[in-house]
């Protein structure tokens, strides 16, 4: 799989499925963490 075909499958599902928007609406369970859930689950 070439990168420009996963570009652009990725970009369907977020087109799709709206991720961005679910992404952010993750809750973080563990009390201190120095980063925000989104930026976990995006990478």
């Amino acid at each position: 799989m070439n990168k420009s075909y996963l570009k652009q499958m990725l970009t369907y599902f977020s087109k799709v499925y709206h991720l961005g928007e679910k992404i952010n609406t993750l809750n973080k369970k563990r009390v201190k963490s120095p980063f925000e859930i989104s930026t976990i689950t995006f990478v």
